[in-house]
């Protein structure tokens, strides 16, 4: 778990995290995490720019629930993982940067030491 100020330094390129999940809250600032709400978009498509109409923002106090590149509910090797990427940078009317204040919860693996037992099938 973690509680990060986030400013200009944010993760502002496409990316999938390499967790089983996380959860992740934007407390303060102007949006949360932006997102990709199509599973049939590949993270290559995102980054090359084809973004369509499939991208969504949380807004702030939104609980999000990111499937990472360990999430196999499946069990043949594709995770699914959420495609997503930090707001665009915020400024205020005298140029500084608005910052996020946000907390990260991340569940590693489904070795249950953590998170209880998860099932990946479920």
């Amino acid at each position: 778990m973690k509680i990060e100020l986030i400013g200009a330094n944010s993760c502002r390129r496409w990316h999938h995290d390499h967790f089983v999940g996380r959860s992740i809250v934007t407390y303060s600032g102007m949006h949360g995490t932006t997102f990709c709400d199509s599973p049939s978009t590949s993270l290559e498509d995102m980054v090359k720019g084809d973004v369509g109409a499939s991208v969504q923002t949380a807004e702030v106090g939104d609980i999000l629930f990111i499937k990472g590149a360990k999430y196999d509910a499946s069990g043949d090797g594709c995770s699914s993982a959420l495609i997503h990427k930090s707001p665009d940078v915020s400024h205020r009317s005298d140029g500084s940067v608005i910052t996020r204040l946000c907390l990260k919860v991340d569940a590693d693996d489904y070795s249950g030491s953590q998170w209880g037992v998860i099932d990946p099938a479920y």
